[in-house]
């Protein structure tokens, strides 16, 4: 039918031209996947000449196929190959692939697995931002951040293309320059990725990976840019993919609490984001936060157990350390004026008595975890935010309760 109504699709090979209908039906199948989720539907965007950058020839043999190193094409003729590495296995699927600096035919084939030996080692990798990844044996990968290192490069381009009247020959070549600029990014990521995974699969036998949703963690604006420039949804694609080949076990674990757990006691140790050391006041334990989440990683994983020895002594967290001790009460009192009262157990000799003028609750509240953490032992705090007549009666209160 298509071909009828449109005169040069006759000049189209008809398995192309079904899977361009077969990519129309699943995207408006998602389509209305969302729309009965409640989700935002979304609705399928029409892609024009210059928009649509691949064809699918679907069944090898029919329609595309290899003679002599050509790649001959249905109605299109034999195209010369530069081969970045000989085709391996059957043949099963060619997606001919527009990018800036010109066209790629992706050669998909039926490969048998190739198990290496095995090593007896497994590893959990944490990923981050400060580091690319963090093994459990200590190893950090640094992080190469291309895009950051190649933004200024990037906003030249995009300058020079909004400075370009749209549709002249001039922007025909600024957005040329552009794409391929992005492309460079683009290609130095995947490098990366592949190198690492590769590294990985060859010396390990079972990676513990945390399973990360990564579309919720970019809501975040301030760390979405990194999180994109980190790409670690591309390599932990790769992993996979290298890993099964291999015969190696990838196992994806949930990373809640894996920073906050301590990974030799498995005591619970809170730490904001920027908190770069974990110091365990139950066990002792010093080491990196992102090593902690590895160790914590490799357990869910299945790979070791709590009660690891782990390294001792190192950088102080940067929140002060509370160390042990009985539990004593604590009252901190807002009154009227803003105005906070801190009352120590009565076990202490000399009672602590902290008055920090502020205007805002918020800011009370912060200058008051900081001074307990400092200056009082493990506490277990109740805190009330009272009038000014009331403030009295409960420091007393307080300061007669028996321990």
């Amino acid at each position: 039918m298509l071909k009828r109504e449109v005169p040069h699709l006759q000049r189209v090979h008809s398995h192309v031209v079904q899977d361009v209908v077969r990519r129309g039906d699943r995207a408006f199948q998602a389509f209305f996947r969302r729309v009965k989720a409640g989700t935002t539907p979304g609705y399928p965007r029409f892609k024009g000449r210059g928009r649509y950058d691949s064809f699918t020839y679907p069944q090898w043999g029919n329609g595309v196929k290899l003679e002599r190193g050509r790649l001959v094409l249905s109605n299109i003729g034999a195209i010369r190959l530069h081969n970045d590495r000989p085709v391996e296995g059957t043949p099963n699927i060619c997606i001919i692939v527009r990018n800036a600096d010109g066209w790629y035919a992706h050669i998909a084939c039926d490969v048998a697995p190739s198990p290496l030996p095995p090593t007896g080692k497994s590893v959990g990798i944490d990923v981050g931002l400060e580091s690319f990844a963090t093994l459990s044996n200590g190893v950090q990968i640094a992080n190469p951040r291309h895009y950051r290192t190649a933004e200024r490069r990037l906003k030249q381009a995009q300058r020079r293309l909004a400075r370009r009247v749209k549709g002249s020959n001039r922007s025909c070549k600024a957005r040329a320059l552009l794409a391929n600029a992005h492309l460079k990014v683009k290609r130095a990521r995947r490098d990366f990725a592949h190198k690492i995974a590769r590294a990985l699969v060859n010396e390990y036998d079972h990676i513990a990976v945390e399973k990360l949703n990564i579309r919720g963690m970019v809501r975040n604006h301030p760390l979405a840019t990194s999180i994109h420039d980190a790409g670690w949804g591309i390599f932990l694609n790769i992993l996979l993919a290298k890993a099964a080949r291999a015969g190696r076990v990838v196992v994806e674990v949930n990373p809640a609490g894996t920073s906050q757990m301590c990974a030799q006691c498995g005591e619970t140790v809170p730490k904001r984001l920027a908190v770069r050391w974990h110091s365990c006041p139950y066990c002792g334990c010093e080491l990196h936060r992102d090593h902690n989440a590895a160790l914590n990683i490799l357990k869910k994983g299945g790979g070791t157990a709590f009660g690891e020895a782990q390294p001792l002594g190192g950088p102080q967290n940067r929140e002060p350390q509370r160390p042990q001790a009985d539990t004593a009460p604590a009252i901190v009192v807002l009154a009227a004026e803003w105005c906070c009262a801190v009352g120590e157990s009565t076990a202490c000799p000399n009672h602590t008595w902290w008055y920090s003028k502020c205007r805002h609750s918020y800011l009370t509240r912060a200058l008051v975890r900081r001074h307990l953490y400092a200056n009082l032992p493990r506490v277990s705090m109740n805190v009330g935010f009272v009038s000014r007549d009331s403030a009295g009666r409960l420091c007393a209160r307080a300061e007669s309760r028996p321990l």
